[in-house]
């Protein structure tokens, strides 16, 4: 199945949802499987557990709009990280770390810790991305309370994305 873990952000700052695009995701993604196997699912689901368990809940703030691949010629156009990066980071090579020792490496990408925000694919889009770009959000946190597994499955409207796992932060315990 496809799935990803993440860090779900809730709903963009009031003044920018009609400035968004209908593919853009409500969560910060930590991992991504292209294909996760259902057998090596409990072993993402502990892994998420242990790493959750290690971690209080924490503040995340948004601050920034960048690119990629750059600002000239966006595919992608997110909100970058500012407070609470280094935690979101530590969480994510945490995640990869117990990841790789149970047999499944990453793919050897540096993480970008981002929002996407608009997914570049029409005109239309592309419209909407040169105006993120040209005119960034104030900044807006939220609280990280939990991380989650979750499948996400294409369709012609977009991605679908259901919750498979939660796994509370401060060691609450898996729900």
């Amino acid at each position: 199945m496809r799935a990803f873990v993440a860090i779900d952000t809730g709903p963009l700052p009031a003044d920018r949802p009609a400035r968004s695009s209908p593919l853009a995701p409500d969560h910060l993604t930590l991992r991504f499987f292209a294909d996760l196997p259902d057998d090596r699912r409990p072993v993402v689901e502990a892994v998420l557990d242990r790493v959750a368990s290690e971690r209080p809940p924490f503040r995340l703030q948004f601050d920034g709009v960048g690119a990629f691949p750059n600002a000239a010629r966006p595919r992608i156009v997110y909100v970058a990280v500012g407070e609470g990066r280094a935690s979101v980071e530590a969480i994510a090579a945490r995640i990869d770390d117990g990841l790789a020792a149970a047999g499944m490496p990453g793919d050897g990408r540096p993480f970008v810790p981002h929002r996407t925000v608009v997914r570049v694919r029409t005109a239309r889009d592309r419209n909407i991305a040169d105006e993120w770009l040209r005119d960034p959000p104030a900044p807006w946190e939220i609280t990280v309370h939990e991380l989650v597994l979750k499948q996400s499955v294409l369709t012609p409207q977009g991605a679908r994305h259901t919750v498979l796992h939660r796994s509370p932060l401060g060691g609450a315990g898996p729900t």
